[in-house]
């Protein structure tokens, strides 16, 4: 009985925990969002890049908070949350989002990183490629590979693709291969009626949610 009851301390403790990272994390990016208003639109851009990221953290921590296991998230749900949040920050009415990811769960240790991934991804499907078209689509596939232990995320967007050259400098493209590595994954970026960006990611351990 007293060890049933630690571990349900333990368990409360850990959630409250997730809820107030998630909550100091929402108040950072309210208070850039603020500081944004007042800025020139090359700076702004910058703070609204920052804020979608950090937004991408902050669901990690809300979806945990909201499990059974404190340990492990919907793939699904939080993918989804997270291509929704980049419509939100962006104000992107006009893209359609097609989002096919398999049910399974990862740990917060896969999740951030993807998240991130997924989120820079998305912002570089707005800003560069779909962006001055007056509607656009953005698909979001993930499925598994036939090596265990490994999945297969693919963001393609119906814009204008990447230039033959594609800028390597640029921050958003380091922190995603920075993201790849971390994940232990292969990034591929194509040309296939827009642009695609292909991460084989290790994700071990699956758990199934069928």
């Amino acid at each position: 009985h007293a060890l049933r009851k630690s571990i349900a301390e333990k368990e409360m403790l850990l959630r409250e925990v997730h809820h107030r990272v998630k909550n100091n994390l929402q108040v950072i990016t309210s208070i850039l969002n603020l500081e944004q208003d007042q800025l020139p639109a090359e700076t702004s851009q910058i703070f609204e890049d920052t804020q979608a990221r950090i937004r991408s953290m902050a669901l990690v921590h809300e979806h945990l908070y909201r499990s059974t296991t404190l340990s492990q998230i919907s793939l699904p749900e939080y993918i989804r949350d997270v291509a929704n949040a980049a419509m939100e920050i962006y104000y992107k009415e006009n893209i359609t989002l097609n989002i096919a990811v398999i049910p399974i769960e990862v740990s917060i240790d896969t999740a951030t990183p993807l998240g991130l991934f997924t989120m820079e991804a998305i912002t570089n499907a707005i800003r560069h490629g779909i962006n001055g078209h007056a509607v656009g689509t953005i698909s979001i596939q993930v499925t598994l590979e036939d090596k265990p232990g490994y999945a297969k995320l693919i963001i393609r967007d119906s814009g204008q693709g990447f230039k033959e050259a594609v800028d390597k400098a640029g921050l958003g493209s380091r922190l995603m291969e920075a993201l790849a590595s971390q994940l232990h994954g292969i990034l591929r970026k194509f040309n296939d009626q827009g642009a695609v960006v292909e991460l084989v990611f290790r994700a071990d351990p699956i758990t199934s949610t069928n």
